[in-house]
């Protein structure tokens, strides 16, 4: 079985204009003329290119077509993407995987919409990830790290973390991942309770 190096993507060097997050990310193109409202800086249009980017990069066969219609097929908020995906969410991180969060006020209260979603890009230990991220109307490429005992999230932030999606990829703790096709067709098969993490 093919091994892959997984990449972290900490900077957004080679992002502008990039098919990834511009022609080919169907947030960028939900507006036909511009300004582009829901493309970068944007949260969902930055995790849409950045896993379709580690896809590519990994060989997996039909990477965009795996994206489109698995990783959050209606194309909605991020705080709805981990009951809208079809792959499996859990709540422990992996490399490549998607971290969703809802909005919450400043009181802590759930306001659900319209959240925010980022992409796990290192792993120094079990309880610290660094993510990758965009932020609507504000910040182009960010990244941030986070921990555990603070629920995935930095104070004065104001989310709840819901889940990591994962990506159909089987990645090992050196930074490198084998293509598991066969595992992602039955993982879509498997009936998991709505909203629930594994």
């Amino acid at each position: 079985m093919p091994t892959y190096t997984f990449t972290p993507r900490l900077n957004d060097n080679g992002m502008m204009n990039n098919p990834y997050w511009y022609a080919n990310n169907p947030f960028w193109q939900a507006q036909t003329t511009p300004p582009h409202d829901y493309g970068l800086p944007n949260c969902t249009c930055y995790a849409w290119g950045r896993v379709l980017e580690i896809l590519t990069e990994a060989g997996y066969p039909n990477p965009y077509q795996e994206v489109y219609n698995n990783l959050c097929p209606h194309f909605q908020n991020a705080y709805t993407w981990d009951t809208d995906t079809l792959w499996t969410v859990s709540s422990e991180p992996a490399l490549g995987a998607v971290a969703v969060y809802d909005t919450t006020d400043s009181s802590g209260t759930i306001i659900g919409t319209p959240g925010h979603v980022a992409v796990v890009e290192e792993m120094p230990d079990p309880n610290t990830i660094t993510l990758s991220e965009s932020h609507y109307g504000q910040v182009y490429f960010d990244t941030r790290t986070v921990t555990r005992s603070n629920g995935w999230y930095t104070a004065g932030w104001y989310v709840r973390f819901k889940g990591f999606i994962i990506l159909p990829i089987s990645v090992t703790p050196g930074g490198s991942y084998d293509l598991i096709v066969l595992l992602a067709a039955m993982l879509r098969k498997k009936k998991r309770k709505k909203g629930g993490l594994i």
